[in-house]
């Protein structure tokens, strides 16, 4: 089940990761990441990126800069010097945000060091004039939506209230009428999951 609008025009993570010798690319023997984060809805999915890179890279802002520390490397962090180097950038693909963890391996290295800030997520122009109530009990997924007629970031709380029962699933926004959808007639009444569970915004 998930509950959110999705209608943020953009959204940004601010990530620093300065390192003493950890490697944030590549293992050389099975093309493994060493280090990467975790973000994106639900339980989020490993991103192998960096502030300032692009999904899926596995690179730095530095490459994309071409002003990392060693042109051998995408990341500073990766040049394996005994200095403090920094990786930093914003994180503004938000279909990864927010990020929910951080994995930084290789730092069982005899000299490794590392700090890392994440910053807070801030998104900007939401546009979002409805709610949605997406879930899905094993036979595929159904909707229910409100419309709200105006933009709902004005600043003040809003009521949301999602069911769902044998009968039928409802949505209800502050005091709008709630929007219902009838459960399928052969659909399942106990949930039947392949997967895990989620519930979150």
């Amino acid at each position: 089940m998930t509950l959110g609008d999705g209608h943020q025009s953009l959204c940004k993570d601010f990530a620093d990761v300065p390192q003493v010798t950890v490697s944030m690319e590549a293992a050389a023997l099975n093309g493994a990441p060493l280090s990467w984060w975790v973000g994106g809805p639900g339980a989020g999915q490993r991103q192998t990126y960096w502030g300032g890179a692009l999904p899926g890279s596995q690179q730095c802002a530095c490459s994309l800069q071409e002003n990392c520390v060693d042109h051998k490397h995408h990341c500073n962090c990766d040049a394996d010097h005994t200095a403090w180097a920094s990786d930093s950038g914003l994180l503004t693909h938000k279909e990864s945000l927010p990020v929910r963890s951080l994995v930084l391996g290789d730092v069982q290295k005899p000299g490794s060091e590392s700090s890392y800030m994440v910053g807070p997520l801030r998104c900007y122009g939401d546009t979002s004039t409805e709610v949605l109530f997406s879930f899905d009990v094993g036979n595929g997924p159904l909707e229910v939506r409100v419309k709200a007629g105006v933009p709902l970031n004005d600043n003040r709380w809003h009521r949301i209230q999602a069911e769902r029962n044998v009968r039928e699933a409802s949505l209800r926004l502050d005091e709008l009428p709630a929007a219902t959808m009838e459960s399928p007639a052969d659909g399942h009444i106990h949930l039947q999951l392949n997967s895990q569970l989620f519930v979150g915004l």
